[in-house]
C-alpha cells in the first residue's frame, strides 16, 4: 500500500513529459492492440519491482483489472498536477514508479465507503453513478465504427428521409455546412486524425516533432485547424488541472483530456495523451457541436439556440439522419425474402394501425424473427454532464433514466407490443406465433462519450471551448444502455 503523501513524492521523481509519455504508451496499447486486455496488461505490470511483479501477474490471471484506462486517466490528471518538470526520455526509465503511484491510486479509489448514503438500482447512489460512467460511458469507440458512421452522416449527403424544407432551412449539405464551420474541407481535418491513428497503431508512435505536420501532404491552413482544435500547451493543460479538485475527488471526469487529447510541449513537439480520444474528435459527434455552435452565432443565439434557427434545423436532419441509417443497418442484416418483410418501419406501423381519431405510438423500427419480435428505438439524445462524469446524484440518475428509457420510450414500446400482439394481420398479414416474445432495445450513436458542445468555433475556424452542460438539449453524446 502507498498512501496520497508517499504518492505525491513518487510523481516528484517522474518528469512530466515522461509520466504522460508512459501513460499514453499504456493506453495506447490497450486501446489499440488485438491482445486480450489482461495479456497487454500483464506485460506492463511485469515492470513492477520484485514480489509486486509477480503479485499483479497472478491477480491478472485471476481476472483482474489492474490497469485499465479509467484509472490510467485518473492518474494522468494527477501526473499533471504533481510531476516534476521535465521531458520525455524515450525509454522505459520511471516506469515502476509509474506503475506504483497507478495502483496507489486504485488502492485508494476502492476503499469501501461506510456511510449511509440513499441507494439508487439496489446500490449505493455513488458506486451506481461510477459504474454508468465507467462502463457505458468512459471507453472509446472503435475506429470502423466512427469512420463508417462519419461516411453516412457527413459524406453521403442528406437521406430522403431528411425533409426538404428542413435541409433548405440548415442551409446546404453536412460536408458544406462543415466548411462553412470550420474553414476547412472535411476530408482534411479527418486525414490528419488518420495520420495520427496510423502512425500510433502502426508504429506505436504518440509523439510528433513540427516537421511530422510539414509531410503529410494536407494543407497547412487544415493541419493549424486540427491542432487548434484537438490541442492544448502543457501549461496551459497543468493549470486547468490544478484549478480542478483533486484527481482522486472527482476521479472520472475527463472534460479536458477529451476535448484537447494532443498536448503541445515546450520543445515544439506534440504528444497524443490517448489516440481513441483524437478519433472521437474528428470522427464522433463532435463536429457536430462545431456546425451547431456556428449555426447559433448566425442566428443570434448565445447560449440557447434560436426556434426555427438553423442550429434547431441542423439538428434536426442529424436525428432523422441517424435513424435512417439504422433503418438501413437492420435491412441489410434482416433483409426480404420475396414477399416475406422482415423490417417494418415506425411510418408502415402508422399506416398500417392509424385510426381517424388515433395514431398509434409506436417504436423506429420492428423486426420479424418468427417467434421473437425485435423493438427498436433510435436515441441520439445528449446527456447531461454529471451523469457521463459519475458525479449524478439519485434524482439525476433517475431524471436520465426516465428521459431515455422509462417514460415516453417505455411507453412506445408498450403500445406498439400491444398492437403487435393485438393487430399484427392488419401489418404483415400474418397472424402471431404462439408464445411469440418481445425484445426491445434501444440504439445509440457507437461513438463513445462527447464532452459538453466540444470546441467552439472562434473567428475563421475552429478554436474556443464552450461548456453547455447545463443547457436544455445539449451535453453529452453517450447512452444509458438499454
Amino acid at each position: 500500500m502507498t498512501d496520497r503523501s508517499s504518492r505525491e513524492l513518487l510523481w516528484g521523481q517522474v518528469p512530466v513529459g515522461q509520466a504522460l509519455s508512459l501513460l499514453s504508451c499504456m493506453l495506447r496499447d490497450l486501446d489499440l492492440e488485438d491482445a486480450p486486455d489482461a495479456e497487454v496488461e500483464a506485460r506492463w505490470a511485469s515492470q513492477l519491482p520484485g514480489e509486486a511483479a509477480l503479485r499483479a501477474r497472478a491477480a491478472i490471471a485471476k481476472g483482474r483489472r489492474l490497469l485499465p484506462p479509467q484509472l490510467l486517466l485518473v492518474a494522468l490528471k494527477e501526473a499533471l498536477a504533481l510531476s516534476a518538470p521535465g521531458p520525455a526520455r524515450d525509454d522505459m526509465s520511471n516506469l515502476d514508479v509509474v506503475l506504483q503511484a497507478v495502483l496507489s491510486i486504485a488502492d485508494e479509489l476502492g476503499q469501501v465507503r461506510e456511510d449511509d448514503e440513499p441507494k439508487w438500482g439496489g446500490l449505493k447512489a455513488t458506486l451506481a453513478a461510477e459504474l454508468l460512467a465507467n462502463q457505458y460511458f468512459n471507453v472509446t469507440a472503435r475506429p470502423a465504427p466512427l469512420m463508417a458512421r462519419t461516411h453516412v452522416t457527413w459524406r453521403e449527403g442528406w437521406s430522403s428521409a431528411v425533409g426538404e424544407k428542413e435541409r433548405v432551412r440548415a442551409g446546404g449539405q453536412p460536408a458544406e455546412l462543415f466548411a462553412e464551420a470550420t474553414g476547412c474541407a472535411l476530408d482534411a481535418f479527418l486525414g490528419v486524425a488518420t495520420h495520427l491513428w496510423v502512425q500510433a497503431y502502426i508504429h506505436k508512435h504518440l509523439r510528433f516533432p513540427p516537421e511530422f505536420f510539414d509531410r503529410l501532404g494536407i494543407d497547412p491552413a487544415a493541419i493549424n485547424l486540427f491542432l487548434d482544435a484537438t490541442s492544448v500547451p502543457l501549461d496551459d493543460l497543468q493549470q486547468q488541472v490544478a484549478q480542478q479538485p483533486p484527481a482522486t475527488e472527482q476521479p472520472w471526469e475527463f472534460n479536458a483530456l477529451r476535448r484537447r487529447p494532443i498536448v503541445r510541449l515546450p520543445d515544439g513537439s506534440v504528444q497524443v495523451i490517448r489516440v481513441g480520444f483524437v478519433l472521437e474528435r474528428a470522427f464522433g459527434q463532435v463536429p457536430e457541436f462545431d456546425v451547431a455552435d456556428h449555426l447559433r452565432k448566425i442566428d443570434g443565439g448565445t447560449d440557447q439556440r434560436v426556434k426555427g434557427g438553423r442550429e434547431e434545423a441542423f439538428r434536426s436532419c442529424l436525428n432523422s439522419q441517424f435513424e435512417y441509417s439504422i433503418g438501413e443497418v437492420l435491412r441489410r442484416i434482416f433483409p426480404a425474402s420475396g414477399h416475406f418483410q422482415r423490417v417494418y418501419s415506425e411510418r408502415e406501423m402508422w399506416h398500417a394501425w392509424k385510426t381517424k381519431k388515433n395514431t398509434p405510438k409506436v417504436c423506429d423500427w420492428v423486426v420479424d424473427c418468427g417467434d421473437v419480435w425485435i423493438l427498436l428505438d433510435a436515441n441520439n439524445r445528449r446527456l447531461s454532464q454529471p451523469v457521463v462524469g459519475g458525479q449524478a446524484d439519485v434524482a439525476q440518475l433517475d431524471k436520465e433514466l426516465a428521459a431515455v428509457l422509462a417514460d415516453n420510450k417505455a411507453r412506445q414500446m408498450a403500445s406498439t407490443i400491444r398492437h403487435l400482439t393485438q393487430f399484427l394481420p392488419q401489418l404483415t398479414g400474418r397472424n402471431l406465433v404462439p408464445g411469440t416474445r418481445f425484445v426491445p432495445l434501444i440504439v445509440t450513436p457507437d461513438d463513445g462519450p462527447v464532452e459538453p458542445g466540444g470546441p467552439s468555433p472562434g473567428p475563421g475556424g475552429v478554436g474556443r471551448e464552450r461548456d453547455v452542460a447545463d443547457q436544455p438539449g445539449d451535453g453529452v453524446g453517450g447512452h444509458l444502455p438499454a
